[in-house]
C-alpha cells in the first residue's frame, strides 16, 4: 500500500508539473491535489475504487509477521523490566551485606549498561542494518 501511494503521488506530481503554467499556479494545484490524494489498489486509479491511505491501511488484515514482531518487542521489553525489577528487589537483601555506596553503583550499573548498549547497539544498526543487530543480540 505505501508503494502504490508514493507511486500515485509521483505520478499526480508529475501531471501537476506539465498541466500547470506558471509556478504559483503549480504550487496551488500542487496543495489542492494533496489534500485530495487518493490510493488504489490498481496503476491507474479509478473514481469507483478509491480509498485514502489510512483506510487503505485498516483494510489491509494484520499478517502473521506483524503479530511476530509485536510478541518479540513485548518480550524484549518485558525481559528489560525483569531486568530492572531484580535489582530493586535484591538491593535490600544486600543492605547489611554491602554499604550503601556500592549498592548505588549495582542500581546505576544497570542503566549504564542499556545507555552503551542502546549507543553501540544503534551505531552498529545504522552500520549493518536493524535485523543482523537484533538477531545478534
Amino acid at each position: 500500500v505505501h508503494q502504490i501511494y508514493h507511486r500515485i503521488r509521483g505520478e499526480q506530481s508529475q501531471n501537476l508539473t506539465q498541466a500547470a503554467g506558471t509556478a504559483t499556479d503549480m504550487s496551488t494545484a500542487f496543495e489542492d491535489n494533496e489534500q485530495s490524494l487518493l490510493v488504489s489498489d490498481d496503476s491507474v486509479p479509478s473514481s469507483a475504487d478509491q480509498v485514502e491511505y489510512e483506510e487503505a491501511l485498516e483494510m489491509r488484515p494484520v499478517s502473521r509477521m506483524q503479530w511476530v514482531t509485536v510478541l518479540v518487542c513485548g518480550m524484549s521489553n518485558g525481559i528489560d523490566a525483569v531486568e530492572v525489577l531484580s535489582v530493586s528487589f535484591i538491593l535490600p537483601e544486600l543492605g547489611t551485606q554491602m554499604p550503601v555506596e556500592d549498592q548505588g553503583y549495582l542500581g546505576a550499573a544497570v542503566f549504564l549498561g542499556m545507555l552503551v548498549g542502546a549507543i553501540v547497539a544503534g551505531f552498529l544498526a545504522d552500520r549493518y542494518g536493524r535485523k543482523p543487530v537484533l538477531v545478534g543480540a
